[in-house]
């Protein structure tokens, strides 16, 4: 199954939908529980979708890219919140127009957005922001061209890009090395796929769940072990699925636990957007 753009953008703007649905029922319960009220945050300038959405090291917030939720091509445009004022502001433009992309922050407090699409052309491009100068710089060129690929940042500071390739397999994986500032091939995906999700574990291998694959939505999970380069294949899902979330987690037991179960996330943070990303 060869994800097309347009399907992409289908599955954005779901995928956008749902993501709004429950940020506003986890926000309206947490306040709920803690007595506090909820006030409308300032719109951004631009409605967008299939955009990324960074926390970066000076507590603001990087909106990349996307496309409008009004219609037109993919946008170059960023938007930086800044959570001590409550504004929105202009950034500076991407180098290149894009959507369906990853952004990962990195240790060095730098932001790599990779790949998306532009058109009906997958992008192997990347760019590097830079919060310090304020600036985009390329970063070289993928090893694979991706949209709906996964970027998950490793223990050693190195991102790990996985599937979302041109098909019809979706399983090339590469990574990304900061020091160096290129792409290497690494082991491919037991099963290729796309729109899955990718997790870091506490012992530093990354779990890759469901997504879809050339026979559509899988129920395969697989682990990478980034100390030599390969997948194994884990237990399956009970039901395939994609355009999912995956976290890492533990019940953690607090004076409100009475009132309201807590949870607490035990991985570091990883890349929003991800589509988090299609």
């Amino acid at each position: 199954m060869n994800a097309s753009p347009s399907f992409v953008r289908r599955r954005a703007a779901s995928r956008f939908q749902h993501v709004m649905v429950v940020a506003m029922a986890w926000i309206w319960m947490i306040a709920a529980a803690v007595g506090d009220s909820v006030t409308p945050l300032t719109p951004m300038g631009v409605g967008r979708h299939g955009h990324t959405s960074t926390l970066i090291q000076n507590g603001n917030i990087l909106v990349v890219g996307g496309r409008s939720v009004t219609g037109g091509p993919e946008l170059a445009t960023v938007e930086l919140f800044n959570a001590v004022t409550g504004a929105w502001s202009s950034g500076p433009a991407l180098g290149t127009r894009r959507q369906g992309h990853t952004a990962t922050l990195l240790t060095t407090g730098q932001v790599l957005v990779a790949g998306g699409a532009l058109g009906p052309e997958r992008l192997g491009t990347a760019e590097l922001y830079d919060p310090a100068t304020g600036h985009w710089a390329a970063a070289g060129t993928m090893q694979t061209a991706r949209l709906g690929h996964s970027a998950t940042l490793l223990a050693d500071g190195r991102v790990l890009l996985a599937g979302g390739g041109a098909g019809p397999d979706f399983s090339a994986a590469e990574i990304f090395d900061p020091a160096t500032g290129s792409f290497t091939a690494t082991g491919a995906l037991t099963n290729g796929r796309h729109h899955h999700s990718a997790t870091l574990m506490p012992t530093g291998a990354v779990m890759v769940v469901g997504g879809v694959g050339s026979t559509g939505a899988l129920a395969s999970t697989e682990v990478f072990d980034p100390s030599i380069g390969l997948w194994t294949e884990a237990a399956s899902l009970a039901t395939a699925r994609s355009d999912h979330t995956a976290t890492w987690w533990q019940v953690a037991r607090t004076a409100q636990a009475d009132r309201w179960p807590v949870w607490r996330n035990t991985s570091p943070p990883r890349a929003s957007g991800s589509p988090p990303a299609p």
